[in-house]
């Protein structure tokens, strides 16, 4: 059993079909793992019931803090909504879709002194294959893993950065450096800017490989065209960071003359 405090994130749109389940998992099953947790729920305009359902839970227990936006921010503006609350020494990020075991989060765990963020990357039911997908729909599984794939590839080139499925939720981060990074994302690409940002302030990390679940209720938010603002606002960043490498070059320069 683990003595550290941690804190989940639940970012919602549109998921009466399983944030019921989501939370009443967590309050089921951590208290044997984390003693010390909280729920934080950020809703963000869903048109479901999600709201209510969220309502109703947190009533019964103390544990569960409720954040509602009024209208769809994007991921990003959820999460770092959700950071900015967070008490506890970790942060996870966690899907109402629930698309891992928690048992992975307490094996992740097990790394909380040696490093500072613990991400995890898909595999499959064999615990090898690092590809995922949806048997019913095969067009949606061409997209799903072009798009996995291609997005993987364009962050290692636009930021020499290799890792594995760099956009699965699956990411505990001490809270300590979470609240000194200025992320600023919406949307999607809050996923890769965390890791970036992480990276710059010098953050310990670990991967493991998790086995993924796919969603059973509800519908995924992600679709065909979900890449593309993601890819807007990676080109974005990598502008900033390098018209940033360009300023900070001049002063040293300014500095020598």
């Amino acid at each position: 059993m683990s003595s550290d405090s941690i804190s989940f994130i639940i970012p919602v749109y549109n998921e009466a079909a399983n944030i019921r389940n989501a939370i009443q998992s967590v309050m089921a099953e951590f208290p044997k793992i984390f003693p010390d947790f909280e729920i934080i729920v950020v809703e963000s305009g869903s048109t479901d019931n999600s709201l209510r359902i969220i309502q109703e839970e947190a009533e019964k227990n103390e544990n569960i803090v409720v954040v509602h936006q009024e209208r769809k921010e994007g991921m990003g503006s959820a999460l770092r909504e959700g950071y900015r609350l967070c008490t506890k020494e970790w942060i996870c990020h966690l899907e109402a879709d629930l698309p891992f075991d928690f048992n992975d989060v307490a094996i992740a765990s097990q790394y909380f002194d040696h490093y500072d963020f613990v991400r995890g990357y898909r595999t499959g039911k064999d615990g090898r294959s690092s590809s995922w997908f949806y048997s019913k729909n095969l067009l949606k599984t061409i997209v799903r893993m072009a798009f996995h794939h291609g997005y993987n590839f364009l962050i290692y080139r636009l930021f020499n950065v290799d890792i594995h499925d760099i956009n699965f939720s699956f990411k505990l981060t001490r809270n300590v450096f979470i609240k000194k990074l200025d992320l600023r994302t919406n949307g999607w690409f809050i996923d890769t800017e965390l890791v970036l940002e992480l990276k710059k302030a010098g953050a310990r990390c670990k991967e493991i490989p998790v086995k993924y679940s796919v969603r059973n209720g509800g519908h995924s938010s992600v679709t065909a065209v979900s890449p593309l603002p993601m890819i807007k606002d990676a080109l974005k960043y990598r502008l900033a960071r390098w018209k940033s490498g360009k300023g900070k070059m001049k002063q040293i320069l300014d500095h020598r003359l």
